[in-house]
């Protein structure tokens, strides 16, 4: 009875084998991002670093701030600092609309997880883009500090998409926060 056993164990390790994340192929996995457009061009960011989308609230302006600081929001008692990103790429925000949101992204520095958000002029959409419709950026984009900021670009559904770094551009190694 122990030899069946031993038997069903070693033919679980090789079904189990079969389906390993080593024997999945992931590089033909979809991303997921939530894209939104800042000055008519339209940029994406992995979902997964996204908290949350808001309506446009009132921003209180902080006095002797960085300039990319638009100012802070309270979120249940939380104050979030509100960046303007379209400056950091070199882009002007819209009037602020009916469509303008707030995405609270959260930032890993220093293993703890800090909220930062920027002004959207319009999320479009959470979508899936297959990995073999996103490319490498050109080499002549350049980017904020050492990094580029871009971590790809997607055609899909008829758009070019900027894949931001929300990292690069948001984290403490950046300066920006």
């Amino acid at each position: 009875m122990l030899d069946n056993l031993e038997t069903s164990e070693s033919a679980l390790d090789t079904v189990a084998g079969a389906y390993s994340a080593e024997a999945v192929d992931t590089s033909a996995q979809p991303k997921t991002f939530v894209t939104f457009d800042i000055s008519g061009q339209t940029f994406g960011v992995e979902v997964s670093f996204v908290r949350e989308i808001l309506d446009h609230i009132e921003i209180a302006r902080v006095p002797n701030t960085r300039p990319e600081i638009n100012g802070i929001i309270d979120i249940r008692n939380e104050s979030v600092p509100i960046m303007d990103i379209g400056s950091q790429l070199g882009m002007h925000h819209l009037e602020t609309g009916t469509e303008t949101r707030i995405i609270i992204f959260e930032i890993r520095t220093d293993d703890e997880a800090r909220p930062i958000g920027i002004l959207a002029d319009r999320v479009r959409d959470v979508t899936q883009i297959p990995t073999t419709e996103i490319e490498a950026p050109p080499e002549a984009i350049g980017g904020i500090g050492n990094g580029s900021v871009l971590s790809g670009l997607a055609r899909h559904d008829d758009l070019l998409i900027a894949l931001l770094d929300i990292e690069t551009i948001l984290s403490s190694n950046s300066g920006y926060y």
